[in-house]
């Protein structure tokens, strides 16, 4: 019991003294372009160009804080197709090592690769960038892990993939020894190994730095007849027997998609023959056997006839586009034309309100007119009899002054009162007159005012109402023209719309041309394909492939049709481009065998003859000296034009011609390898 207390005693110093170390600040070494410093709050952009320069080496140091696990993120900016290589280990200078654990993330969060023993305890990555955009590395310590630590990032440019093809020539002692390199987890490096069937083959795949080797051998069909993973420690091997002649295919890969490193590919097969000049020499001949049976001629008409096939449906996938193009020139001018109508519409509209408007205020200007025109016999009458009414009130003062004179002359006469009264009585009648004469004045110009007011108005109304009619002819002749020019745009949209479907009906009608066109020649290509063995056909969906290097290569429907150029390459190579789900253009790198097969060399039959003594007879196998470098068994066929049966006797007492073949060509005249030899039977 003390012994442990003894222990975690030591354990919490111990830890005390680490904690105490490593909570000194903590400086990042210098980059080539800036740096970033440790602390609890580790992470964030690490300061470099975007894109980061390629062959510059950038670091940042951190801390993994405790208690563990602590995860610090860094994030710089990336670019589609550079390589990044990604190390986090062990600061410089510290007491523990710490056990690193490496996650690199995309733009869009997804997992790009992860690592944990790269070299050792610590993690690295080596990657391309699959798309432009802003990656993170997360750092991590595996378990429990704590301390501090340095990220390393170094950048490539554009990956390029130069391993693999034709393996190193062979030294004096028959060993091939090519060198490659696994830059990614997801590169593979495809070698071809020329073979003759019953070759033992010895393939060793060796590591040479941190790569921990997967090896894969494909036989010419493309099969695969071995595979190797650890056969010593992490290196892999394969011993394997030839079955067929021609280029087998060793794939090298890093493994579960993620080691890389560099190795060297040994190879050791039959030390007595040069598997590449043996395998060289009869690729020539089937090289000089398919010229010399006009297979070139018909793949090159293949291969013709898969190029028109692609440009045929070049030309129809341009027509349907522009007659595409044209359904939507003729959508347009449809909705044109009827806004154009509608246009036309509402003009004719407010040209008809304009002229209802204007008509309304014709009618009341002459209303109006009318009216001052009464006003104006009004105010006549009314100045008439104003005038009528002024001339009685001077009669009547004229006649009260009269009267006032004949008074006061009756009052200094002392006339008779009853004179005087009379006289008085027509004053005051006078008066009275004179009263009512200014009362009919007064009424009569206050009716004058009226009327002149009432003129006034009215004349007033009628300006106004001829100034609302000018106006409304003014807005009438504006909207007619707005209406003239309606009409003419609806007939021109009209006449657009009826070019339009014109021009969609003809480009329908080519496109659809193109398109029979296009697949009579996919079809004539189908067709060609049969009728040549240099002809490949590789289903799918492809929208594109580049050139290869020993052939030529169409899409044709969907189809990659590649076609060999005959030369003694076996093995050709080509990028496809497939569109993925979501319209992204994937492309994809495809490897074409030509598989070899060994000709069958036609039989010779040579002449018997026998001597026999008159009468007598003596038996005789007729193929016994005949010959066939192939081994095949042969046989007697045909014997002066008649059919025989296999193992069947006969007698002979004359010359015979035999048809003799072997089992592969027997009597057939088609391939050329039947032949006659004379035969004596006396």
């Amino acid at each position: 019991m003390g012994s442990i207390a003894r222990f975690n005693s030591i354990m919490r110093y111990f830890l005390f003294l680490v904690l105490s170390i490593f909570l000194l600040s903590l400086v990042a070494c210098d980059t080539a372009l800036g740096r970033a410093i440790g602390g609890e709050d580790d992470g964030g952009a690490i300061e470099m160009p975007s894109p980061p320069e390629s062959r510059v080496i950038y670091k940042v140091s951190g801390k993994l804080d405790t208690p563990a696990p602590d995860v610090d993120k860094w994030t710089f900016q990336g670019e589609k197709g550079h390589t990044a290589e990604i190390h986090l280990e062990t600061a410089p200078g510290a007491i523990t090592t710490i056990d690193t654990l490496l996650l690199l993330e995309g733009p869009n969060g997804e997992e790009i690769a992860s690592n944990d023993d790269y070299n050792g305890v610590h993690a690295g990555i080596v990657t391309v960038l699959p798309e432009s955009g802003q990656y993170t590395v997360v750092a991590r310590g595996y378990g429990l892990a704590f301390g501090p630590y340095e990220l390393t990032l170094f950048f490539e440019g554009a990956y390029v993939d130069n391993d693999g093809g034709k393996i190193a020539e062979t030294d004096a002692s028959g060993l091939s020894v090519s060198y490659g390199e696994i830059q990614i987890g997801t590169d593979e490096d495809i070698w071809e190994i020329p073979v003759l069937k019953g070759d033992t083959l010895v393939i060793a795949l060796d590591g040479i730095t941190y790569l921990d080797p997967i090896l894969t051998l494909l036989d010419p069909d493309g099969v695969r007849v071995a595979y190797s993973d650890d056969y010593v420690g992490q290196d892999a091997q394969i011993t394997y027997v030839a079955e067929k002649d021609g280029v087998h295919l060793a794939i090298a890969r890093g493994y579960g998609g993620k080691s890389t490193g560099d190795y060297h590919l040994t190879i050791s097969g039959n030390p007595e023959r040069s598997i590449l000049n043996s395998i060289t020499d009869n690729l020539m001949r089937i090289e000089a056997e398919l010229a010399a049976s006009g297979e070139l001629a018909a793949a090159a008409a293949t291969a013709e006839l898969a190029e028109a096939a692609e440009i045929a449906e070049y030309h129809a996938d341009r027509e349907q586009r522009e007659a595409d193009l044209a359904s939507i020139v003729a959508e347009e001018a449809e909705r044109a034309s009827a806004g154009a109508d509608m246009a036309l519409g509402i003009a004719k509209r407010a040209r008809d309100d304009a002229k209802y408007k204007l008509e309304e205020l014709t009618d009341l200007s002459e209303n109006l007119d009318e009216m001052v025109v009464n006003d104006i016999e009004s105010l006549e009458k009314v100045a008439a009899d104003s005038n009528a009414a002024y001339e009685a009130t001077q009669t009547a003062e004229d006649r009260v002054a009269e009267l006032e004179a004949e008074l006061r002359e009756l009052r200094e006469s002392k006339a008779e009162s009853d004179r005087i009264l009379e006289m008085t009585e027509a004053r005051l009648e006078a008066l009275a007159e004179r009263q009512r004469a200014a009362t009919e004045s007064q009424a009569t110009r206050l009716a004058e005012a009226e009327t002149l007011a009432r003129l006034a108005k009215n004349a007033e109304s009628a300006a106004k109402a001829e100034v609302g009619a000018q106006a409304a002819r003014a807005e009438l002749a504006q909207r007619s023209a707005t209406a003239v020019k309606a009409e003419l745009d609806a007939l021109s949209a009209s006449i657009a719309e009826k070019a339009a479907q014109e021009d969609l009906a003809r480009q329908s009608r080519e496109a659809a041309e193109a398109e029979a066109i296009a697949k009579s020649a996919v079809s004539s290509a189908k067709e060609s394909v049969s009728e040549s063995l240099l002809i490949t056909v590789i289903e799918g969906g492809y929208v594109g492939v580049s050139t290869p290097e020993h052939g030529t290569a169409s899409v044709v429907d969907g189809e990659i049709y590649y076609t060999h150029n005959g030369s003694s390459n076996a093995v050709d190579s080509f990028t496809a481009t497939v569109k993925g789900e979501d319209g992204e253009l994937l492309d994809v790198r495809m490897w074409v065998t030509l598989t070899y097969l060994k000709p069958n060399s036609a039989p010779v039959a040579v002449d018997d003859s026998i001597s026999i003594q008159s009468g007598g007879a003596s038996p005789i196998i007729l193929t016994t000296n005949d010959t066939d470098v192939d081994g095949h068994d042969l046989k007697i066929t045909h014997i002066n034009g008649s059919s025989i049966n296999p193992g069947e006797t006969l007698n002979l007492s004359e010359t015979a011609n035999v048809v003799l073949c072997d089992d592969t060509f027997c009597g057939s005249i088609a391939n050329g390898v039947v032949y006659y030899s004379t035969h004596l039977g006396n």
